[in-house]
C-alpha cells in the first residue's frame, strides 16, 4: 500500500515509513493523517509573502462528522486550488488511508467546498454464491436489464446495462483474478431473472470455447464462436443486425429500443448481449500478413458494434487479462461506458484500464474476486465465487432442444427479406 505512493513518485525517499508509522500509530487521528497525504502530495496553491518566500495553502478542514459509520470531513479550498486539484490525487488518498474514499463538490456551500468520505464498512475477502440474493437484486423492471456485480462495503452493486449511462462494460485482470466469475456470475443471472424473449446472447469465447462450456447449448444464445479465426463472419452478423435494426427504429419514427418497445408492445425487440472473452486473442501480429489483416477486420467490427449498438438495444460486455494499448485502443476504451478491474500484472496494465491511475497492480493476489468497479465513481467490490459446476447446474433447464433455433438469426432473416422484397 505504502510501497505504492513511493513507486508513484510522489513521496520521498524516508517518506514511506515516515506514512507508514502514522497510519498505525492509534494516537494519530484521521484528519491528522489526511493532512500529511495533503502535504506529501503537495495539494496546495503557493501565496508570495513580503520576504518573496513562498508560503503553501492547503485545504482547511472546517467541520466534521459522521454519515452512518463512515467519516466526513469538510474542507474549504484555498484561492488557486480547485476541487480537480483535489479529485486526481484521490488515489494517493486510497493508498494512505488504506481505505475508500468519496470525494463531493459541493455546489452553494459557502463555508465548504467539498466532503471527504472515508469508508469504513468491512468486505469481506471472499463472498459464496447465494441463490437466494441474485434472485432479490436482479428484480426488474421490463425492458431493464440489471447485472449483479458483487459486495461493496456499502451494497450489493449492480449496473443497469439497459441505461444510457453503462450501455457496455470492460472487464480487464490478470489469470486468477476473478474475471472469469464475473462472467459466469452475469450470465448465470441473466437465465435466471429473464427469458429469452427478452435477453439474446451472443458468445465469443475466443479461448477456444472453454468458459463457454458453462454456458452448454443455452437457449438463451443466439449465435456463438469459439475461435478468433471463425469470428469475422459472427461479428458481420452482428454488425449487419444492428443496422437492421437501426432501420426498423427510423422506420417506427423511434428515437432507441425504450421508445420502440413501448409503442410496439407486440413487436418487442429483445436486448442483445455480446460476451467477448479474452478480446487480446483478435490482437495478432506484427506485419502486413492475411491473418493480421482478418483480425484487424474482427477487431474494426467489434468497435462498430461498440460505437452504435446501445440505442438499438445490443450491448457488449468485452474482458481480457492481457490490456495494452493495442488491446484496448483508444475509441473503443471511449466507447466502454463501465470499466471492472481486477488485480494487473503490472502498473502499466492498471493504468491502461483505469485511465492513468495505479489502482489495480496492488489489489491483494490472495483476494480473487476483488475488483474496482468503475461507473460515475470508483468502489472496491468483492465478487461472490459461483463455481462452474455450481453454474452448469444452474443452467440445466434452459438448453436448447434439437428443434430448436436461434431468434436474432431468424430476426435477421426476416428484416433482410422483408427489406429486400421493397
Amino acid at each position: 500500500m505504502i510501497t505504492t505512493l513511493s513507486m508513484a513518485g510522489i513521496f520521498g525517499v524516508g517518506v514511506a515509513s515516515v506514512v507508514k508509522d502514522l497510519i498505525h500509530d492509534p494516537n494519530k487521528t484521521l484528519e491528522g493523517r489526511i493532512q500529511l497525504i495533503m502535504k506529501r502530495c503537495d495539494i496546495c496553491s503557493e501565496t508570495k509573502e513580503s520576504n518573496d518566500k513562498k508560503r503553501k495553502l492547503y485545504p482547511t478542514l472546517v467541520k466534521q462528522g459522521w454519515n452512518g459509520k463512515n467519516k466526513v470531513f469538510y474542507y474549504k479550498l484555498p484561492v488557486g486550488l480547485s476541487y480537480l486539484d483535489v479529485y486526481n490525487k484521490l488515489p494517493y488518498f486510497w493508498d494512505g488511508l488504506g481505505a475508500e474514499v468519496i470525494l463531493k463538490k459541493l455546489e452553494g456551500d459557502f463555508k465548504s467546498d467539498f466532503t471527504m468520505t472515508v469508508l469504513s464498512g468491512h468486505l469481506p475477502d471472499s463472498i459464496s454464491f447465494d441463490l437466494e440474493t441474485i434472485m432479490k437484486i436482479i428484480q426488474h423492471k421490463k425492458g431493464q436489464i440489471i447485472l449483479p456485480i458483487g459486495y461493496s462495503r456499502r451494497k450489493f452493486e449492480t449496473v443497469e446495462i439497459s441505461s444510457d449511462m453503462f450501455p457496455t462494460i470492460l472487464i480487464a485482470g490478470t489469470i486468477g483474478s476473478g474475471k472469469s466469475t464475473i462472467i459466469r456470475l452475469m450470465q448465470v443471472a441473466l437465465h435466471l431473472g429473464y427469458t429469452p424473449e427478452e435477453v439474446g446472447l451472443w458468445i465469443a469465447d475466443l479461448k477456444e470455447g472453454i468458459e463457454g462450456n458453462v454456458l452448454g447449448d443455452s437457449n438463451f444464445i443466439d449465435e456463438k464462436v469459439s475461435s478468433p479465426w471463425e469470428s469475422g463472419k459472427f461479428f458481420q452478423n452482428l454488425l449487419k443486425l444492428t443496422q437492421e435494426r437501426y432501420r426498423i427504429l427510423s422506420e417506427a419514427n423511434c428515437t432507441d429500443i425504450t421508445q420502440y418497445n413501448e409503442e410496439n408492445p407486440n413487436k418487442f425487440m429483445k436486448r442483445l448481449i455480446l460476451f467477448i472473452d479474452e478480446y487480446a486473442m483478435l490482437e495478432g501480429g506484427k506485419g502486413d500478413t492475411d491473418e493480421n489483416k482478418y483480425l484487424q477486420g474482427c477487431r474494426t467490427l467489434v468497435k462498430q458494434i461498440v460505437a452504435i449498438g446501445r440505442a438499438c438495444g445490443v450491448h457488449t460486455i468485452l474482458a481480457t487479462q492481457r490490456p495494452s494499448h493495442e488491446v484496448i485502443e483508444g475509441t473503443l476504451k471511449n466507447n466502454l461506458a463501465v470499466t471492472i478491474g481486477f488485480r494487473t500484472k503490472n502498473e502499466t496494465s492498471s493504468r491502461i484500464v483505469m485511465d492513468g491511475e495505479n489502482k489495480l497492480a496492488h489489489i491483494d493476489p490472495d483476494k480473487p474476486g476483488r475488483c474496482i468497479l468503475r461507473t460515475d465513481r470508483d468502489v472496491f467490490v468483492q465478487v461472490p465465487l459461483i463455481k462452474s459446476n455450481e453454474a452448469k447446474s444452474l443452467l440445466l433447464p434452459y438448453q436448447k432442444t434439437k428443434n430448436s433455433q436461434s431468434t436474432s438469426t431468424v430476426e435477421l432473416k426476416k428484416s433482410t427479406k422483408k427489406h429486400l422484397s421493397k
